[in-house]
């Protein structure tokens, strides 16, 4: 709603759209789905149509490694999309545990390259792998005195 209310009249905001809606092969991509978009009305066709995926490792416990896999999932995914020529990617995570921003760095690759604030290269889990063909750089910024953010341009 929010979003809805500062665009333009001739614009659509839509979330969990799938991408068979742009025409694109399922079997093609990791991801069926894309959880925010941003395309004018009666352009689905036209290229920089925005995409951001969206994370949000909140009320956790602990740091989970598994939490930054599917993270490095959507980010694959959002590589994915933009190799096809037609979305411009983002991706938003937000967390309340510091172990993600500040956690050790002898917690694995996963949870200590977040630390470390840049991901890139192979990731592993759970018998699957991936891997991320750009270099992305995390600064990490205060949403209050409890969480953090940070967003990455494709």
């Amino acid at each position: 709603m929010f979003l809805r209310s500062r665009i333009k009249s001739d614009h659509k905001v839509e979330l969990e759209r799938n991408i068979s809606h742009f025409g694109l092969e399922k079997s093609q991509f990791l991801k069926k789905e894309m959880d925010i978009i941003l395309y004018k009305k009666h352009s689905v066709k036209s290229a920089c149509i925005p995409v951001i995926e969206l994370k949000a490792l909140v009320m956790q416990d602990k740091a989970r490694p598994i939490s930054v896999f599917n993270m490095v999932k959507d980010l694959k995914f959002l590589e994915q999309l933009k190799h096809t020529g037609r979305f411009d990617c983002y991706f938003l995570l937000i967390t309340d545990h510091r172990g993600y921003y500040s956690g050790s760095m002898n917690a694995g690759k996963l949870l200590s390259d977040i630390s470390r604030q840049e991901i890139h290269g192979c990731y592993r889990a759970n018998n699957e792998s991936l891997y991320l063909s750009q270099k992305y750089h995390i600064i990490w910024k205060d949403v209050n005195a409890t969480q953090k953010f940070f967003l990455l341009r494709i």
